[in-house]
């Protein structure tokens, strides 16, 4: 059976998981990337290193989001999220988010971009080290699956 995921439904499948794919584009050539990221409180949260996905992202904020839990071919949930990549700047949302992140996913080994937030001087320094923090405001969320068997 095919169908679409209920609004609780999409949201639990967010919070849930901790790596998904962002999809942005510099008007020419579409990008997908996994990353780590963390659903609270309704965006999408997730931090990289300066480089052309952020530079690409500052200059065409609109992005999707992908997220998908997969048994087999024919026993899977996905979510997919339209909204705008926004970067967060204030250096207090900086480092509430850091916690956040970095509390939620503490358990996991993750990314070396993932460690920086932990590293205080490393987080308050200027240049390319400084992890860019940002969170997706959705937009849109739609969801669905397929279930065959059990």
């Amino acid at each position: 059976m095919i169908g679409t995921l209920t609004s609780s439904e999409m949201k639990a499948l967010l919070e849930r998981n901790n790596l998904g794919r962002i999809g942005f584009s510099d008007g020419f050539t579409p990008y997908i990337l996994p990353i780590n990221y963390r659903y609270s409180n309704g965006y999408i949260l997730a931090h990289s290193r300066p480089g052309s996905k952020i530079a690409i992202m500052r200059e065409n904020p609109r992005v999707c989001f992908e997220v998908e839990e997969i048994r087999d071919n024919t026993n899977w949930h996905t979510v997919l999220a339209i909204g705008e990549f926004q970067e967060i700047r204030d250096e207090r949302e900086r480092q509430h988010a850091m916690h956040e992140f970095n509390t939620h996913l503490m358990h996991l080994k993750l990314s070396s971009t993932a460690t920086i937030g932990n590293q205080p001087d490393l987080f308050r320094k200027e240049g390319s080290l400084r992890p860019v923090i940002f969170r997706i405001i959705i937009q849109e969320l739609t969801g669905r699956y397929e279930v065959i068997g059990g």
